[in-house]
């Protein structure tokens, strides 16, 4: 379970699994607050992916010529 452990200024320290860690607080709803429980989901955006890859490519290819 992912719980909000306090609000520092800009940055809300999450726990989970017994370990703490800090993220910006805008990343939270704007109505969490300390001891909300949180579910996070989190998915791969291919297509951002796939344009980054790109554009690595492009340097690499830069770089060699």
């Amino acid at each position: 379970m992912l719980v909000i452990d306090r609000l520092e200024g800009e940055w809300a320290v999450l726990e989970w699994e017994g370990r703490t860690f800090r993220v910006p607080r805008g990343f939270l709803p704007k109505e969490a607050k300390e001891g909300d429980c949180l579910r996070w989901q989190l998915e791969v955006d291919a297509s951002a992916t796939e344009a980054r890859r790109n554009k690595i490519r492009a340097l690499l290819r830069r770089l060699e010529s």
